[in-house]
């Protein structure tokens, strides 16, 4: 990486459209079309099959075909384990407290294996947060299947098309991504349980203080701590910036669009953006994300009142700024053990 590219990662609200992956937006493309075919015939849950889809998709960092397709089957095999534990902590909230917790620690720790290993980790612990909710309601071995069809039509498609680019770039990187994680056991420690601490205390400030849910509170903590292996509490603020301004144009578009079917089809547009812009520009990924996250609810029909109030904002503030909090101790315990990265990672930060 030279002087220029080095400073260009540095900027805020950077977006480089040279590496604009229109491609993974393709593939992805081709998913949703195997998935609307697929559910069009079958009681199938589109939607939660579009964002375990999605989550595996994020799992596909340059390497080996073979290594690529491990890490999807690995975090279908973890979705299925936190889901079953999402659906039995959930109604209550010190043991729902407690399993993210554990989940968000347990999961952060494969940073000491690999960039795929810490990705891998990263989504499964999004989708704990994220499908938690729908246990409630939903038959939960229904929710396993749409996330294992998930998963297996991004794996047949990674292999049907293995030099197909991922959302992070090539298919194969010159220096794989499965190559050596942090060899600093210490500092990969420290900062699995900082994750774990932010994770823990801001769903219990959605269940329990404020009563707004655990999703919107821990999804703003989640995207500002990352996932970034260079920590930095100014990219924290971009992050945040982006993550509420994603549900406001989400819960704007839920006021402006009455269609329910076009309202899917704007948020499998965001989905593609998503991807596409990844490496692109790191908080145009994340908004064009929060924003489809937002209006997923409102499709699944949950609860979008509870998005719109002033006990919602609070409490996301709150858990934004503890995250905040926690990145500035990251950057500053990086720089104290000297790891600056554990990979090279196409993530752009």
């Amino acid at each position: 990486m030279n002087e220029n590219d080095t400073e260009m990662k540095n900027k805020l609200f950077q977006f480089d459209w040279s590496a604009f992956n229109i491609v993974a937006g393709i593939k992805f493309a081709l998913a949703i079309l195997v998935m609307v075919l697929l559910t069009t015939f079958t009681e199938f849950n589109f939607l939660i099959i579009l964002i375990a889809a999605f989550l595996a998709w994020l799992t596909d960092v340059p390497g080996t075909t073979r290594n690529r397709a491990i890490g999807m089957v690995i975090f279908g095999a973890a979705g299925v384990a936190t889901l079953w534990l999402a659906a039995v902590v959930f109604s209550n909230v010190l043991w729902f407290t407690i399993a993210m917790f554990v989940v968000a620690f347990l999961f952060t720790l494969p940073m000491a294996l690999s960039q795929r290993g810490y990705m891998v980790g990263w989504v499964t612990i999004l989708w704990f947060f994220s499908i938690a909710p729908m246990t409630g309601s939903g038959d939960v071995t229904s929710i396993m299947w749409d996330l294992l069809i998930g998963v297996g039509i991004v794996v047949l498609i990674t292999l049907l098309w293995p030099a197909g680019i991922g959302p992070y770039g090539s298919a194969q990187a010159p220096d794989s991504a499965d190559a050596g994680g942090v060899e600093d056991n210490v500092f990969v420690l420290v900062y699995a349980l900082t994750v774990a601490v932010v994770m823990a205390i801001t769903v219990f400030i959605g269940l329990n203080l404020f009563t707004v849910g655990a999703v919107w509170v821990a999804n703003g903590a989640f995207f500002v701590l990352g996932p970034s292996t260079k920590q930095s509490w100014a990219h924290g603020i971009e992050r945040a910036v982006v993550v509420v301004l994603g549900v406001f144009v989400g819960l704007l578009l839920i006021q402006l669009i009455d269609s329910t079917l076009i309202l899917t089809l704007v948020v499998l547009f965001f989905a593609t953006m998503a991807l596409s812009a990844l490496n692109a520009g790191y908080a145009v990924s994340i908004g064009s994300y929060t924003a489809g996250m937002t209006m997923i609810w409102a499709v699944q029909g949950l609860d979008v009142g509870r998005l719109n109030s002033s006990e919602r904002i609070l409490a996301e503030g709150l858990a934004i700024g503890l995250a905040i909090g926690a990145t500035a101790f990251l950057q500053w315990w990086s720089q104290h053990r000297k790891v600056k990265n554990f990979v090279e990672a196409e993530i752009a930060t």
